[in-house]
């Protein structure tokens, strides 16, 4: 019976980020036992952490000391497990059998043997006529006619395993020290960091990763450590050379500047200075001013919902109910819902079905968001697992299209480039609170929009504080919840 599990891969990557993970496992109760002993420490069934390399030959040599701790100890627990084994490998046929692990320190952990269940050369017989044959290694049992049932290894595993220290020669400490010839890629390790410690939106992670990208090629391959203002320049000159307006320059360098803060805020940081913090200004003279969708807009839109497929149709109701970032809607994948038998404002019970937005842009857009009503006949019964088919770009641009289709469309003389997109919904919802006298502070909290004061946990408003300010957001609703308010 072979109850040692195999070792399987050591090395993987998560679904999305470039970096490798290590994963040693202890599957059984009686191997977390053995490791126990072996190795000194208690150890869990799966153990997975990431090394902070994008290069698989920098991880295997990060790896090595872990993973050859972990071959030979599931080494030493089979020879445990299995004696018999022993000498089915033509290995010393030792008169006590002893599994051995030696550590890349060169200690040597020796587990004493554990004693046979039944003496060997015993037969253990049974009232109903089955027996157990006892052998050096093996546990033969047979049926009432002597057939064989099966075998099981002739040792005693209710025994506490125990064991020694003994020094010996093995594989120096040093050898593992050794690194690549190229050494590690620090730069995109601090970008992949951060990624998985911020899990920023796959759009802004894959930004950052571009813009490493271009960093390099237009400096020749400069580090973050190495880099000054002027090598950062270079990099905005290029983004400017290639279209893109001052705006979406500083939203695309806004991912490199978060990584290298984080790296900065570390004891032993490898970058000193961040170059890219504020090298990207705003240029009043390349921004278009976004316009709001007005009531036209909407109508024009609503009036040929039966072109949209039902990604599209998904987006658009909402974006248009809740203001919503498209980023934050396509990242949803499940949704929570609330009751309380007293609404402070109304003294009615009080439920709802709502989302958690967990930081898409900043750290104000951590939010809650509750579902309004006229959401709700466009969403599944219970959101569980991505809603959206096709990618985000994909859905966002077929909609665009869609408005210049019906006639939205507004070209700003100054940067010749489109007043009105989908996004404008997000504007419109804005626009739509703030003329209705809603609090600076609960549009605030609705939008995601930074604020003076620091984001705490627990400072959220509570949903039915921001739910009937949502349902004023549909394109029928006429009245906005202050006035409703004022007539109770």
């Amino acid at each position: 019976m072979n109850i040692v599990a195999r070792p399987g891969g050591y090395l993987y990557q998560r679904k999305g980020s470039q970096n490798w993970y290590l994963r040693l496992q202890y599957p059984t109760g009686a191997m977390r036992s053995a490791a126990a002993a072996l190795l000194g420490r208690e150890v869990p069934k799966k153990i997975e952490k990431s090394l902070h390399t994008m290069d698989r030959r920098e991880a295997e040599i990060l790896a090595g000391p872990e993973v050859l701790e972990h071959k030979r100890f599931l080494l030493a627990f089979s020879h445990m497990m299995n004696p018999g084994q022993r000498r089915r490998l033509s290995l010393e046929d030792h008169a006590v059998i002893e599994a051995a692990y030696t550590t890349p320190s060169r200690q040597k952990i020796v587990i004493d043997p554990l004693p046979p269940l039944h003496a060997p050369g015993s037969t253990i017989r049974s009232d109903d006529g089955s027996m157990i044959i006892a052998t050096a290694d093996e546990l033969i049992f047979l049926d009432p006619q002597g057939n064989q049932l099966k075998t099981e290894p002739n040792i005693n595993t209710a025994i506490k395993i125990t064991s020694r220290t003994e020094m010996t020669a093995g594989p120096p400490a040093e050898f593992w020290r050794a690194k690549t010839v190229r050494g590690p890629d620090v730069d995109h390790e601090i970008v992949e960091t951060w990624i998985e410690e911020r899990a920023p939106a796959k759009t802004h992670a894959n930004a950052a990763r571009n813009m490493l990208r271009l960093f390099r090629e237009v400096t020749g391959n400069k580090s973050f450590a190495d880099a000054d203002r002027d090598d950062a320049k270079l990099l905005v000159e290029e983004l400017k050379r290639q279209g893109n307006v001052s705006a979406t320059i500083k939203s695309k360098l806004s991912g490199l500047v978060a990584a290298i803060n984080l790296e900065m805020s570390k004891k032993k940081p490898r970058v000193k200075f961040n170059a890219f913090s504020g090298v990207a200004k705003r240029d009043p003279n390349d921004t278009t001013n976004r316009l709001a969708l007005d009531d036209d807009d909407v109508a024009k839109m609503e009036a040929r919902l039966d072109l949209f497929t039902a990604d599209e149709l998904l987006m658009w109701q909402f974006c248009l109910r809740t203001g919503m970032r498209p980023a934050e809607v396509y990242a949803i994948h499940e949704e929570f819902s609330e009751k309380l038998a007293h609404n402070p404002h109304t003294g009615k019970p009080f439920s709802c079905r709502f989302i958690w937005i967990n930081r898409s842009k900043n750290e104000a857009s951590t939010r809650r968001i509750p579902l309004p009503s006229g959401l709700i006949p466009y969403l599944p019964p219970k959101i569980e697992g991505p809603m959206f088919v096709e990618t985000l770009d994909n859905i966002l641009g077929r909609i665009n299209d869609k408005m210049r289709e019906v006639g939205i469309t507004s070209i700003d003389p100054k940067t010749k480039r489109e007043r009105k997109v989908f996004y404008c919904t997000r504007h419109r919802c804005r626009t739509r609170l703030s003329d209705g006298g809603i609090d600076e502070k609960v549009e605030r909290w609705i939008m995601g929009h930074p604020k003076d004061e620091h984001h705490r946990y627990g400072d959220d408003l509570a949903n039915y504080v921001k739910l009937p300010w949502l349902e004023y957001l549909d394109p029928l609703a006429k009245r906005p919840p202050s006035f409703v308010a004022q007539e109770r």
